[in-house]
This record gives structure tokens, C-alpha cells and sequence, in this order.
């Protein structure tokens, strides 16, 4: 009569075990991989769709200002004239790319109001005519990432009787 050994077949179980638990830690590595990648990617859309409305903003902003460092009273026709984009980025759409004003769109006259001018800068504390616009950008970027900035803008005039006083 033959003897059997006790231990056969046991590195084989053992052997089978460690490759399932190896098999198993990679594919939980692979998805946590796939998930930080989707989600480095989801950034990645957000960051182009945020970067291009500030992007459309600063256009807006410089846009008005040049506007009025060049017209002293410009018309509501050529302050929508600024609301088109200049540059648009690859991959992004701007669905909205306005200047309102407090009854938006602007009308003729612009609605302006006379007060002291608030804030910090040399003008604060004169009285002028303030001018209030909102400046509103929507960036649509790929994989649904939008971006909406709103920045509130005011012109001042300030009459030129005032600089005599001081």
C-alpha cells in the first residue's frame, strides 16, 4: 500500500489564494486610478470654462472703460456693441456675454443717479454722476462644466467745478 502525504495540493490552495488577493488589489489600484482621472479631467473643464468667463469679463471691463475714457456719453447702442466675445477658447461657448444696466438691457438715457461717490480711490467722497452697470459672462466648457461670473461696474463723471474747489 501506497502512503499519501498529507501536504499535497496544499501550495496549490495557497498559490490560488495569494493570486486572487494580488488579482483583487489591482483591480481596486485600476479603479481608483480611473476615478482620479475622472475627476483630474472634471477639473480640468472646470478650470478652462472658469478661466475663460474671467477671460470675457476682463474684455468686458477694458472694453468699457476705453469706451469711456474716448466718449464722454456714449449711446446704449455702443455699449451692447461691446457684449461680443473677441476670443473664444477651443472647446468653450459663451451663452450669455452681456452689460446690463440696474433696468437691463441699457436704454436711452442711461439710467444714472447723483450721490458721493463711495469707495477708497482719489474720487471718493466728490459728488458725480454714477453709473451702475453688471457685467455677466456664461462659459459652457466640454463634459457640461459651466462658469458664470457677474462683476458690478460703476462710471463715474465727476463736474469739473469740484477740482476748483480743492
Amino acid at each position: 500500500m501506497q502512503s499519501r502525504n498529507p501536504e499535497s495540493g496544499v501550495a496549490l490552495i495557497i498559490a490560488l489564494i495569494v493570486m486572487a488577493m494580488l488579482s483583487i488589489i489591482i483591480v481596486g489600484v485600476y479603479y481608483a486610478v480611473m476615478g482620479e482621472q475622472k475627476i483630474a479631467v472634471s477639473n480640468r473643464d472646470n478650470s478652462i470654462s472658469f478661466y475663460a468667463a474671467e477671460g470675457g469679463l476682463e474684455q468686458l471691463s477694458a472694453g468699457l472703460a476705453q469706451l469711456f475714457e474716448a466718449v464722454a456719453s456714449p449711446t446704449p447702442t455702443q455699449i451692447n456693441n461691446l457684449a461680443t466675445p473677441g476670443y473664444t477658447p477651443p472647446g468653450v461657448s459663451y451663452t450669455t456675454f452681456t452689460i446690463g444696466c440696474p433696468n437691463a438691457p441699457c436704454t436711452a438715457p442711461l439710467p444714472s443717479v447723483t450721490g458721493v461717490i463711495p469707495g477708497t480711490t482719489a474720487l471718493a467722497g466728490l459728488q458725480g454722476v454714477i453709473t451702475q452697470f453688471t457685467l455677466t459672462v456664461v462659459a459652457n466648457g466640454a463634459s457640461n462644466s459651466q462658469a458664470k461670473l457677474v462683476r458690478q461696474v460703476q462710471e463715474v463723471a465727476v463736474p469739473v467745478f469740484e477740482f476748483g474747489i480743492f
